[in-house]
């Protein structure tokens, strides 16, 4: 995998473990890999069926100059069949011949008798060989046809085996070429998050920055503004918007949440949600709160309720309550107790665009 993809898939995952669900994103990457991991297999096999190509090609062109040669054996052989079988005329006719010039002879002389069955024998003799000769050259003329159609059964075979391989070959390439075009669907569609994911980290970046300046008149103790995970993360302390066990929100943390909310309402690309922290003192009411998870979640609803007054629409806001439960330092401090009483406003970019991509 190259270097941008692996890049771009740590972002990815990073993203999603902040604000996507990761179980829908992860098969889509586990479907990824297995596709890479088929279409390698499938390399190695396209690999070896070329190979196995090559040698039945090599087998088939021996097989066809090995039938070559045998044919040219036959043509010779016939060739020579046909010279012994004319020449066997010949020494028949001549026979033939001979015998009836023998007869007419006989009442000639003996001794020419005996010379003429001399000739006759020697003639007979050379009949017999070449008769012998005859018979060997139709043996090997049999032989040759044999040899000929084993051949050619082998050339069969061989070219059946080459058909097949040929067409493995080519359910393999089209598979192959299955694999790719899905390959480069599933990067275009790990592209297109990258995109939506860059392009979303842009606007926190910008967000933070925007409402960084809308508060930059108030103490850096009591106001931090951080990204992380893809979102933004405004962190009020208590003694910016309450006075100890009040979920009553004074001047200067209204001030605040009002320039807040100016930003919000310029940018409604992100949902907000409120979290209440508080340290872990018990808190003993005895009127509507009851304890500290009571008031983490009564003092993110007043600061629901003040960002709705400077024009935040509702629908766009959640509010939640974590009580002690989430310190951001030690308890066994006063500094660390102080740390902890603090309200978190939690800016994340909306998912739509990044849903209809993993969706589709």
């Amino acid at each position: 995998m190259k270097p941008k993809y692996l890049i771009a898939y740590f972002v990815v995952l990073l993203f999603i473990t902040g604000c996507v669900p990761s179980r829908k994103y992860n098969d889509l990457l586990i479907s990824k890999a297995k596709l890479e991991k088929d279409f390698n297999a499938y390399k190695v096999n396209e690999e070896t069926n070329t190979r196995e190509l090559k040698q039945l090609r090599k087998q088939v062109d021996g097989k066809i100059l090995e039938l070559n040669r045998l044919k040219a054996d036959s043509a010779e052989l016939a060739k020579s069949y046909a010279q012994l079988k004319s020449s066997n005329i010949e020494l028949e006719a001549k026979f033939e011949a001979a015998m009836k010039q023998s007869e007419m002879m006989l009442s000639s002389s003996s001794s020419e008798v005996q010379v003429l069955n001399a000739q006759l024998s020697a003639k007979q003799r050379e009949l017999d060989a070449k008769e012998n000769d005859l018979k060997i050259l139709a043996e090997k003329l049999e032989k040759s046809k044999t040899e000929i159609d084993a051949a050619k059964k082998a050339l069969n075979e061989a070219q059946t085996k080459f058909q097949v391989a040929q067409k493995a070959l080519e359910e393999k390439e089209a598979s192959v070429n299955n694999l790719q075009s899905e390959l480069a669907q599933r990067e275009k569609r790990v592209n297109e998050l990258e995109s939506v994911i860059q392009k979303q980290e842009e606007q926190s970046k910008a967000l933070r920055a925007k409402i960084a300046g809308a508060l930059l008149g108030f103490n850096e103790a009591d106001l931090s503004v951080e990204q992380r995970d893809g979102k933004v993360y405004v962190s009020l302390s208590q003694n910016l918007l309450f006075a100890s066990g009040s979920t009553s929100i004074d001047s200067k943390g209204k001030d605040a949440l009002r320039k807040l909310a100016e930003v919000l309402n310029r940018d409604t690309n992100f949902d907000i949600m409120i979290e209440g922290h508080t340290d872990n003192v018990p808190l003993r009411g005895s009127g509507q709160i009851k304890d500290n998870w009571d008031l983490s979640v009564m003092r993110s609803t007043s600061i629901v309720k003040e960002l709705v007054k400077g024009g935040v629409t509702p629908s766009r806001i959640i509010a939640a309550g974590r009580g002690e439960y989430v310190p951001k330092a030690d308890n066994e401090t006063k500094e660390g107790r102080a740390l902890n009483r603090r309200s978190e406003i939690i800016l994340s970019p909306k998912l739509d665009e990044l849903y209809q991509v993993i969706g589709n």
